[in-house]
């Protein structure tokens, strides 16, 4: 589902196809999606530069909420999430 054909919606469409994403735990969003693999979502954004320095150059963020509300100051804790990644 290329939305402008850009870039930013190539690589959007490729991840789904890569990551093999059930569409019926995903919500497209206007410049990514959220994914729900689990219990936790997962959001893929993608962002066309604006500057004249940049022009034709893309930022791709994709962040989780599987560790939000857990303790990182805990050295047991951190080396527990280092062992899932």
């Amino acid at each position: 589902m290329n939305h402008n054909n850009d870039l930013g919606s190539v690589v959007v469409d490729k991840l789904i196809d890569l990551w093999q994403i059930d569409r019926e735990r995903m919500v497209r969003t206007e410049t990514g999606f959220d994914w729900w693999p689990g219990q936790h979502r997962v959001s893929v954004k993608t962002l066309k530069a604006t500057s004249s320095e940049a022009l034709g150059t893309w930022k791709l963020t994709i962040t989780t909420d599987f560790a939000k509300g857990v303790d990182l100051e805990d050295k047991g804790r951190q080396a527990s999430l280092a062992l899932l990644s």
